[in-house]
């Protein structure tokens, strides 16, 4: 988990000026609903009903907003560079 960690924080550094340039509100989200899924991931096996569900549900919502994050930051590279 912490090497997870520091390659987001590595990630975010590096990059924090074309990621700001893009949508920032899509990464918070995604990072959100990532952070979710580990925090449902950490409760005991029958600490609520549905925990598959809300865990596997919040990794899905972070991977669809992830994606259309790097989509956008993509295309702000790509009519940058036109």
């Amino acid at each position: 988990m912490a090497l997870y960690g520091l390659a987001l924080a590595a990630y975010l550094v590096r990059g924090r000026e074309r990621l700001l340039e893009a949508r920032p509100f899509l990464l918070v989200v995604a990072l959100a609903c990532f952070a979710a899924s580990v925090l449902v991931d950490q409760l005991p096996k029958d600490a609520m009903r549905g925990r598959a569900l809300i865990e596997d549900g919040a990794k899905f919502l972070g991977i669809g907003t992830w994606l259309a994050f790097q989509g956008s930051v993509c295309l702000a590279a790509l009519r940058e560079g036109s």
